[in-house]
């Protein structure tokens, strides 16, 4: 049996295959920075506050633009983590995950595009805050798909490299657009097109994710599917995802080594990825940063994040994945 060390092993059909699919992170990479860690949410403040002023008050409950914001998020991370294991049940029986993702990226791309118009209705906080979350839920299940092609890609041996070369695509290709849309920034800040700037660099970050994405659907095969299930329905689908889920639960405790894995992934990448989400909406609505000045932060994190996914993927390949992971939070 062949052992593979790199990926430049694999024949040119292959690193075509895994290239396209690296290029969804770049793809999708623009929403995570420009538009949740960067943009969105210092604009979202922003009209809140001009709305609504610093708070109002809800059903009882004191709400502010950084408040709104993290409900949001919740809202569209929670549609996502309900519905997704069904899917995903689903979607290892019947060859749809291509599908799936191609659903999420058309739904997130429309719903960044059309955060554009918010100027033009009657509450522009309320547009831009119902066009995110629903774009969010599109980014956040489209991630739930594109990583289920990884196992498919290349050798196992090889799953490191392949991942660490998909993070590092992503954080380029979002530091790229970010770089952009701090260059347009700073130009207007200040001028009377300020506000149609950044609507124009918030809608463009849709635009891009849909376009880098056709090379990914176009070079990207559906992943074999081993047990396949013909005949479904949407009633027998659901039905028979939810017998595999009560399956894989029932079994849990059997893999007690795993499950505490998940749980500890779960709680440490989870809770950086939920201080990233609202890091911005929290500099606007309590610091007062300025949009450009989170957009530079953000842009310099980007691409140190690009040279560490690159640097631990040499070091998982001269040590095991485990010391490289210690090594890695450790740093």
């Amino acid at each position: 049996m062949t052992t593979f060390t790199s990926i430049k092993e694999l024949t040119k059909s292959q690193r075509k295959i895994i290239r396209a699919w690296c290029m969804y992170d770049w793809a999708n990479s623009g929403f995570a920075t420009s538009g949740i860690a960067a943009i969105y949410p210092i604009y979202f403040v922003y009209l809140f506050k001009e709305s609504l002023g610093e708070e109002t008050a809800l059903w009882g409950l004191s709400l502010t633009g950084s408040s709104v914001w993290s409900m949001s998020a919740v809202i569209s991370t929670s549609v996502v983590a309900l519905s997704s294991p069904v899917l995903g049940m689903i979607a290892d029986r019947v060859p749809i995950k291509k599908m799936l993702l191609w659903i999420y990226t058309l739904a997130g791309s429309i719903f960044t595009l059309l955060a554009f118009f918010s100027a033009y209705t009657a509450t522009p906080w309320a547009w831009l805050i119902g066009t995110f979350i629903l774009a969010n839920i599109g980014f956040a299940g489209s991630l739930v798909f594109y990583n289920a092609f990884l196992p498919h890609l290349a050798p196992r041996e090889l799953s490191d490299e392949v991942s660490s070369n998909g993070y590092a695509y992503g954080y380029i290709g979002g530091g790229v657009l970010l770089l952009i849309h701090l260059v347009l920034n700073v130009a207007t800040s200040g001028t009377s097109i300020e506000d149609l700037v950044t609507r124009l660099s918030l809608s463009s970050i849709g635009l891009w994710w849909f376009l880098w994405a056709l090379w990914t659907f176009k070079l990207l095969p559906e992943p074999e599917i081993r047990n396949p299930v013909s005949g479904l329905n949407a009633f027998s689908a659901t039905k028979l995802a939810l017998k595999e889920l009560k399956k894989t639960f029932a079994e849990l405790k059997n893999f007690k080594v795993i499950l505490i894995y998940l749980a500890a992934f779960l709680l440490f990448n989870d809770g950086i990825q939920s201080i990233l989400g609202i890091a911005g909406a929290f500099a606007a609505d309590t610091l007062g940063l300025a949009l450009t000045f989170n957009m530079a932060t953000i842009l310099i994190i980007q691409f140190v994040a690009a040279g560490g996914a690159i640097l631990f993927n040499r070091i998982s390949n001269i040590t095991t994945t485990k010391k490289a992971l210690t090594i890695s939070l450790i740093g």
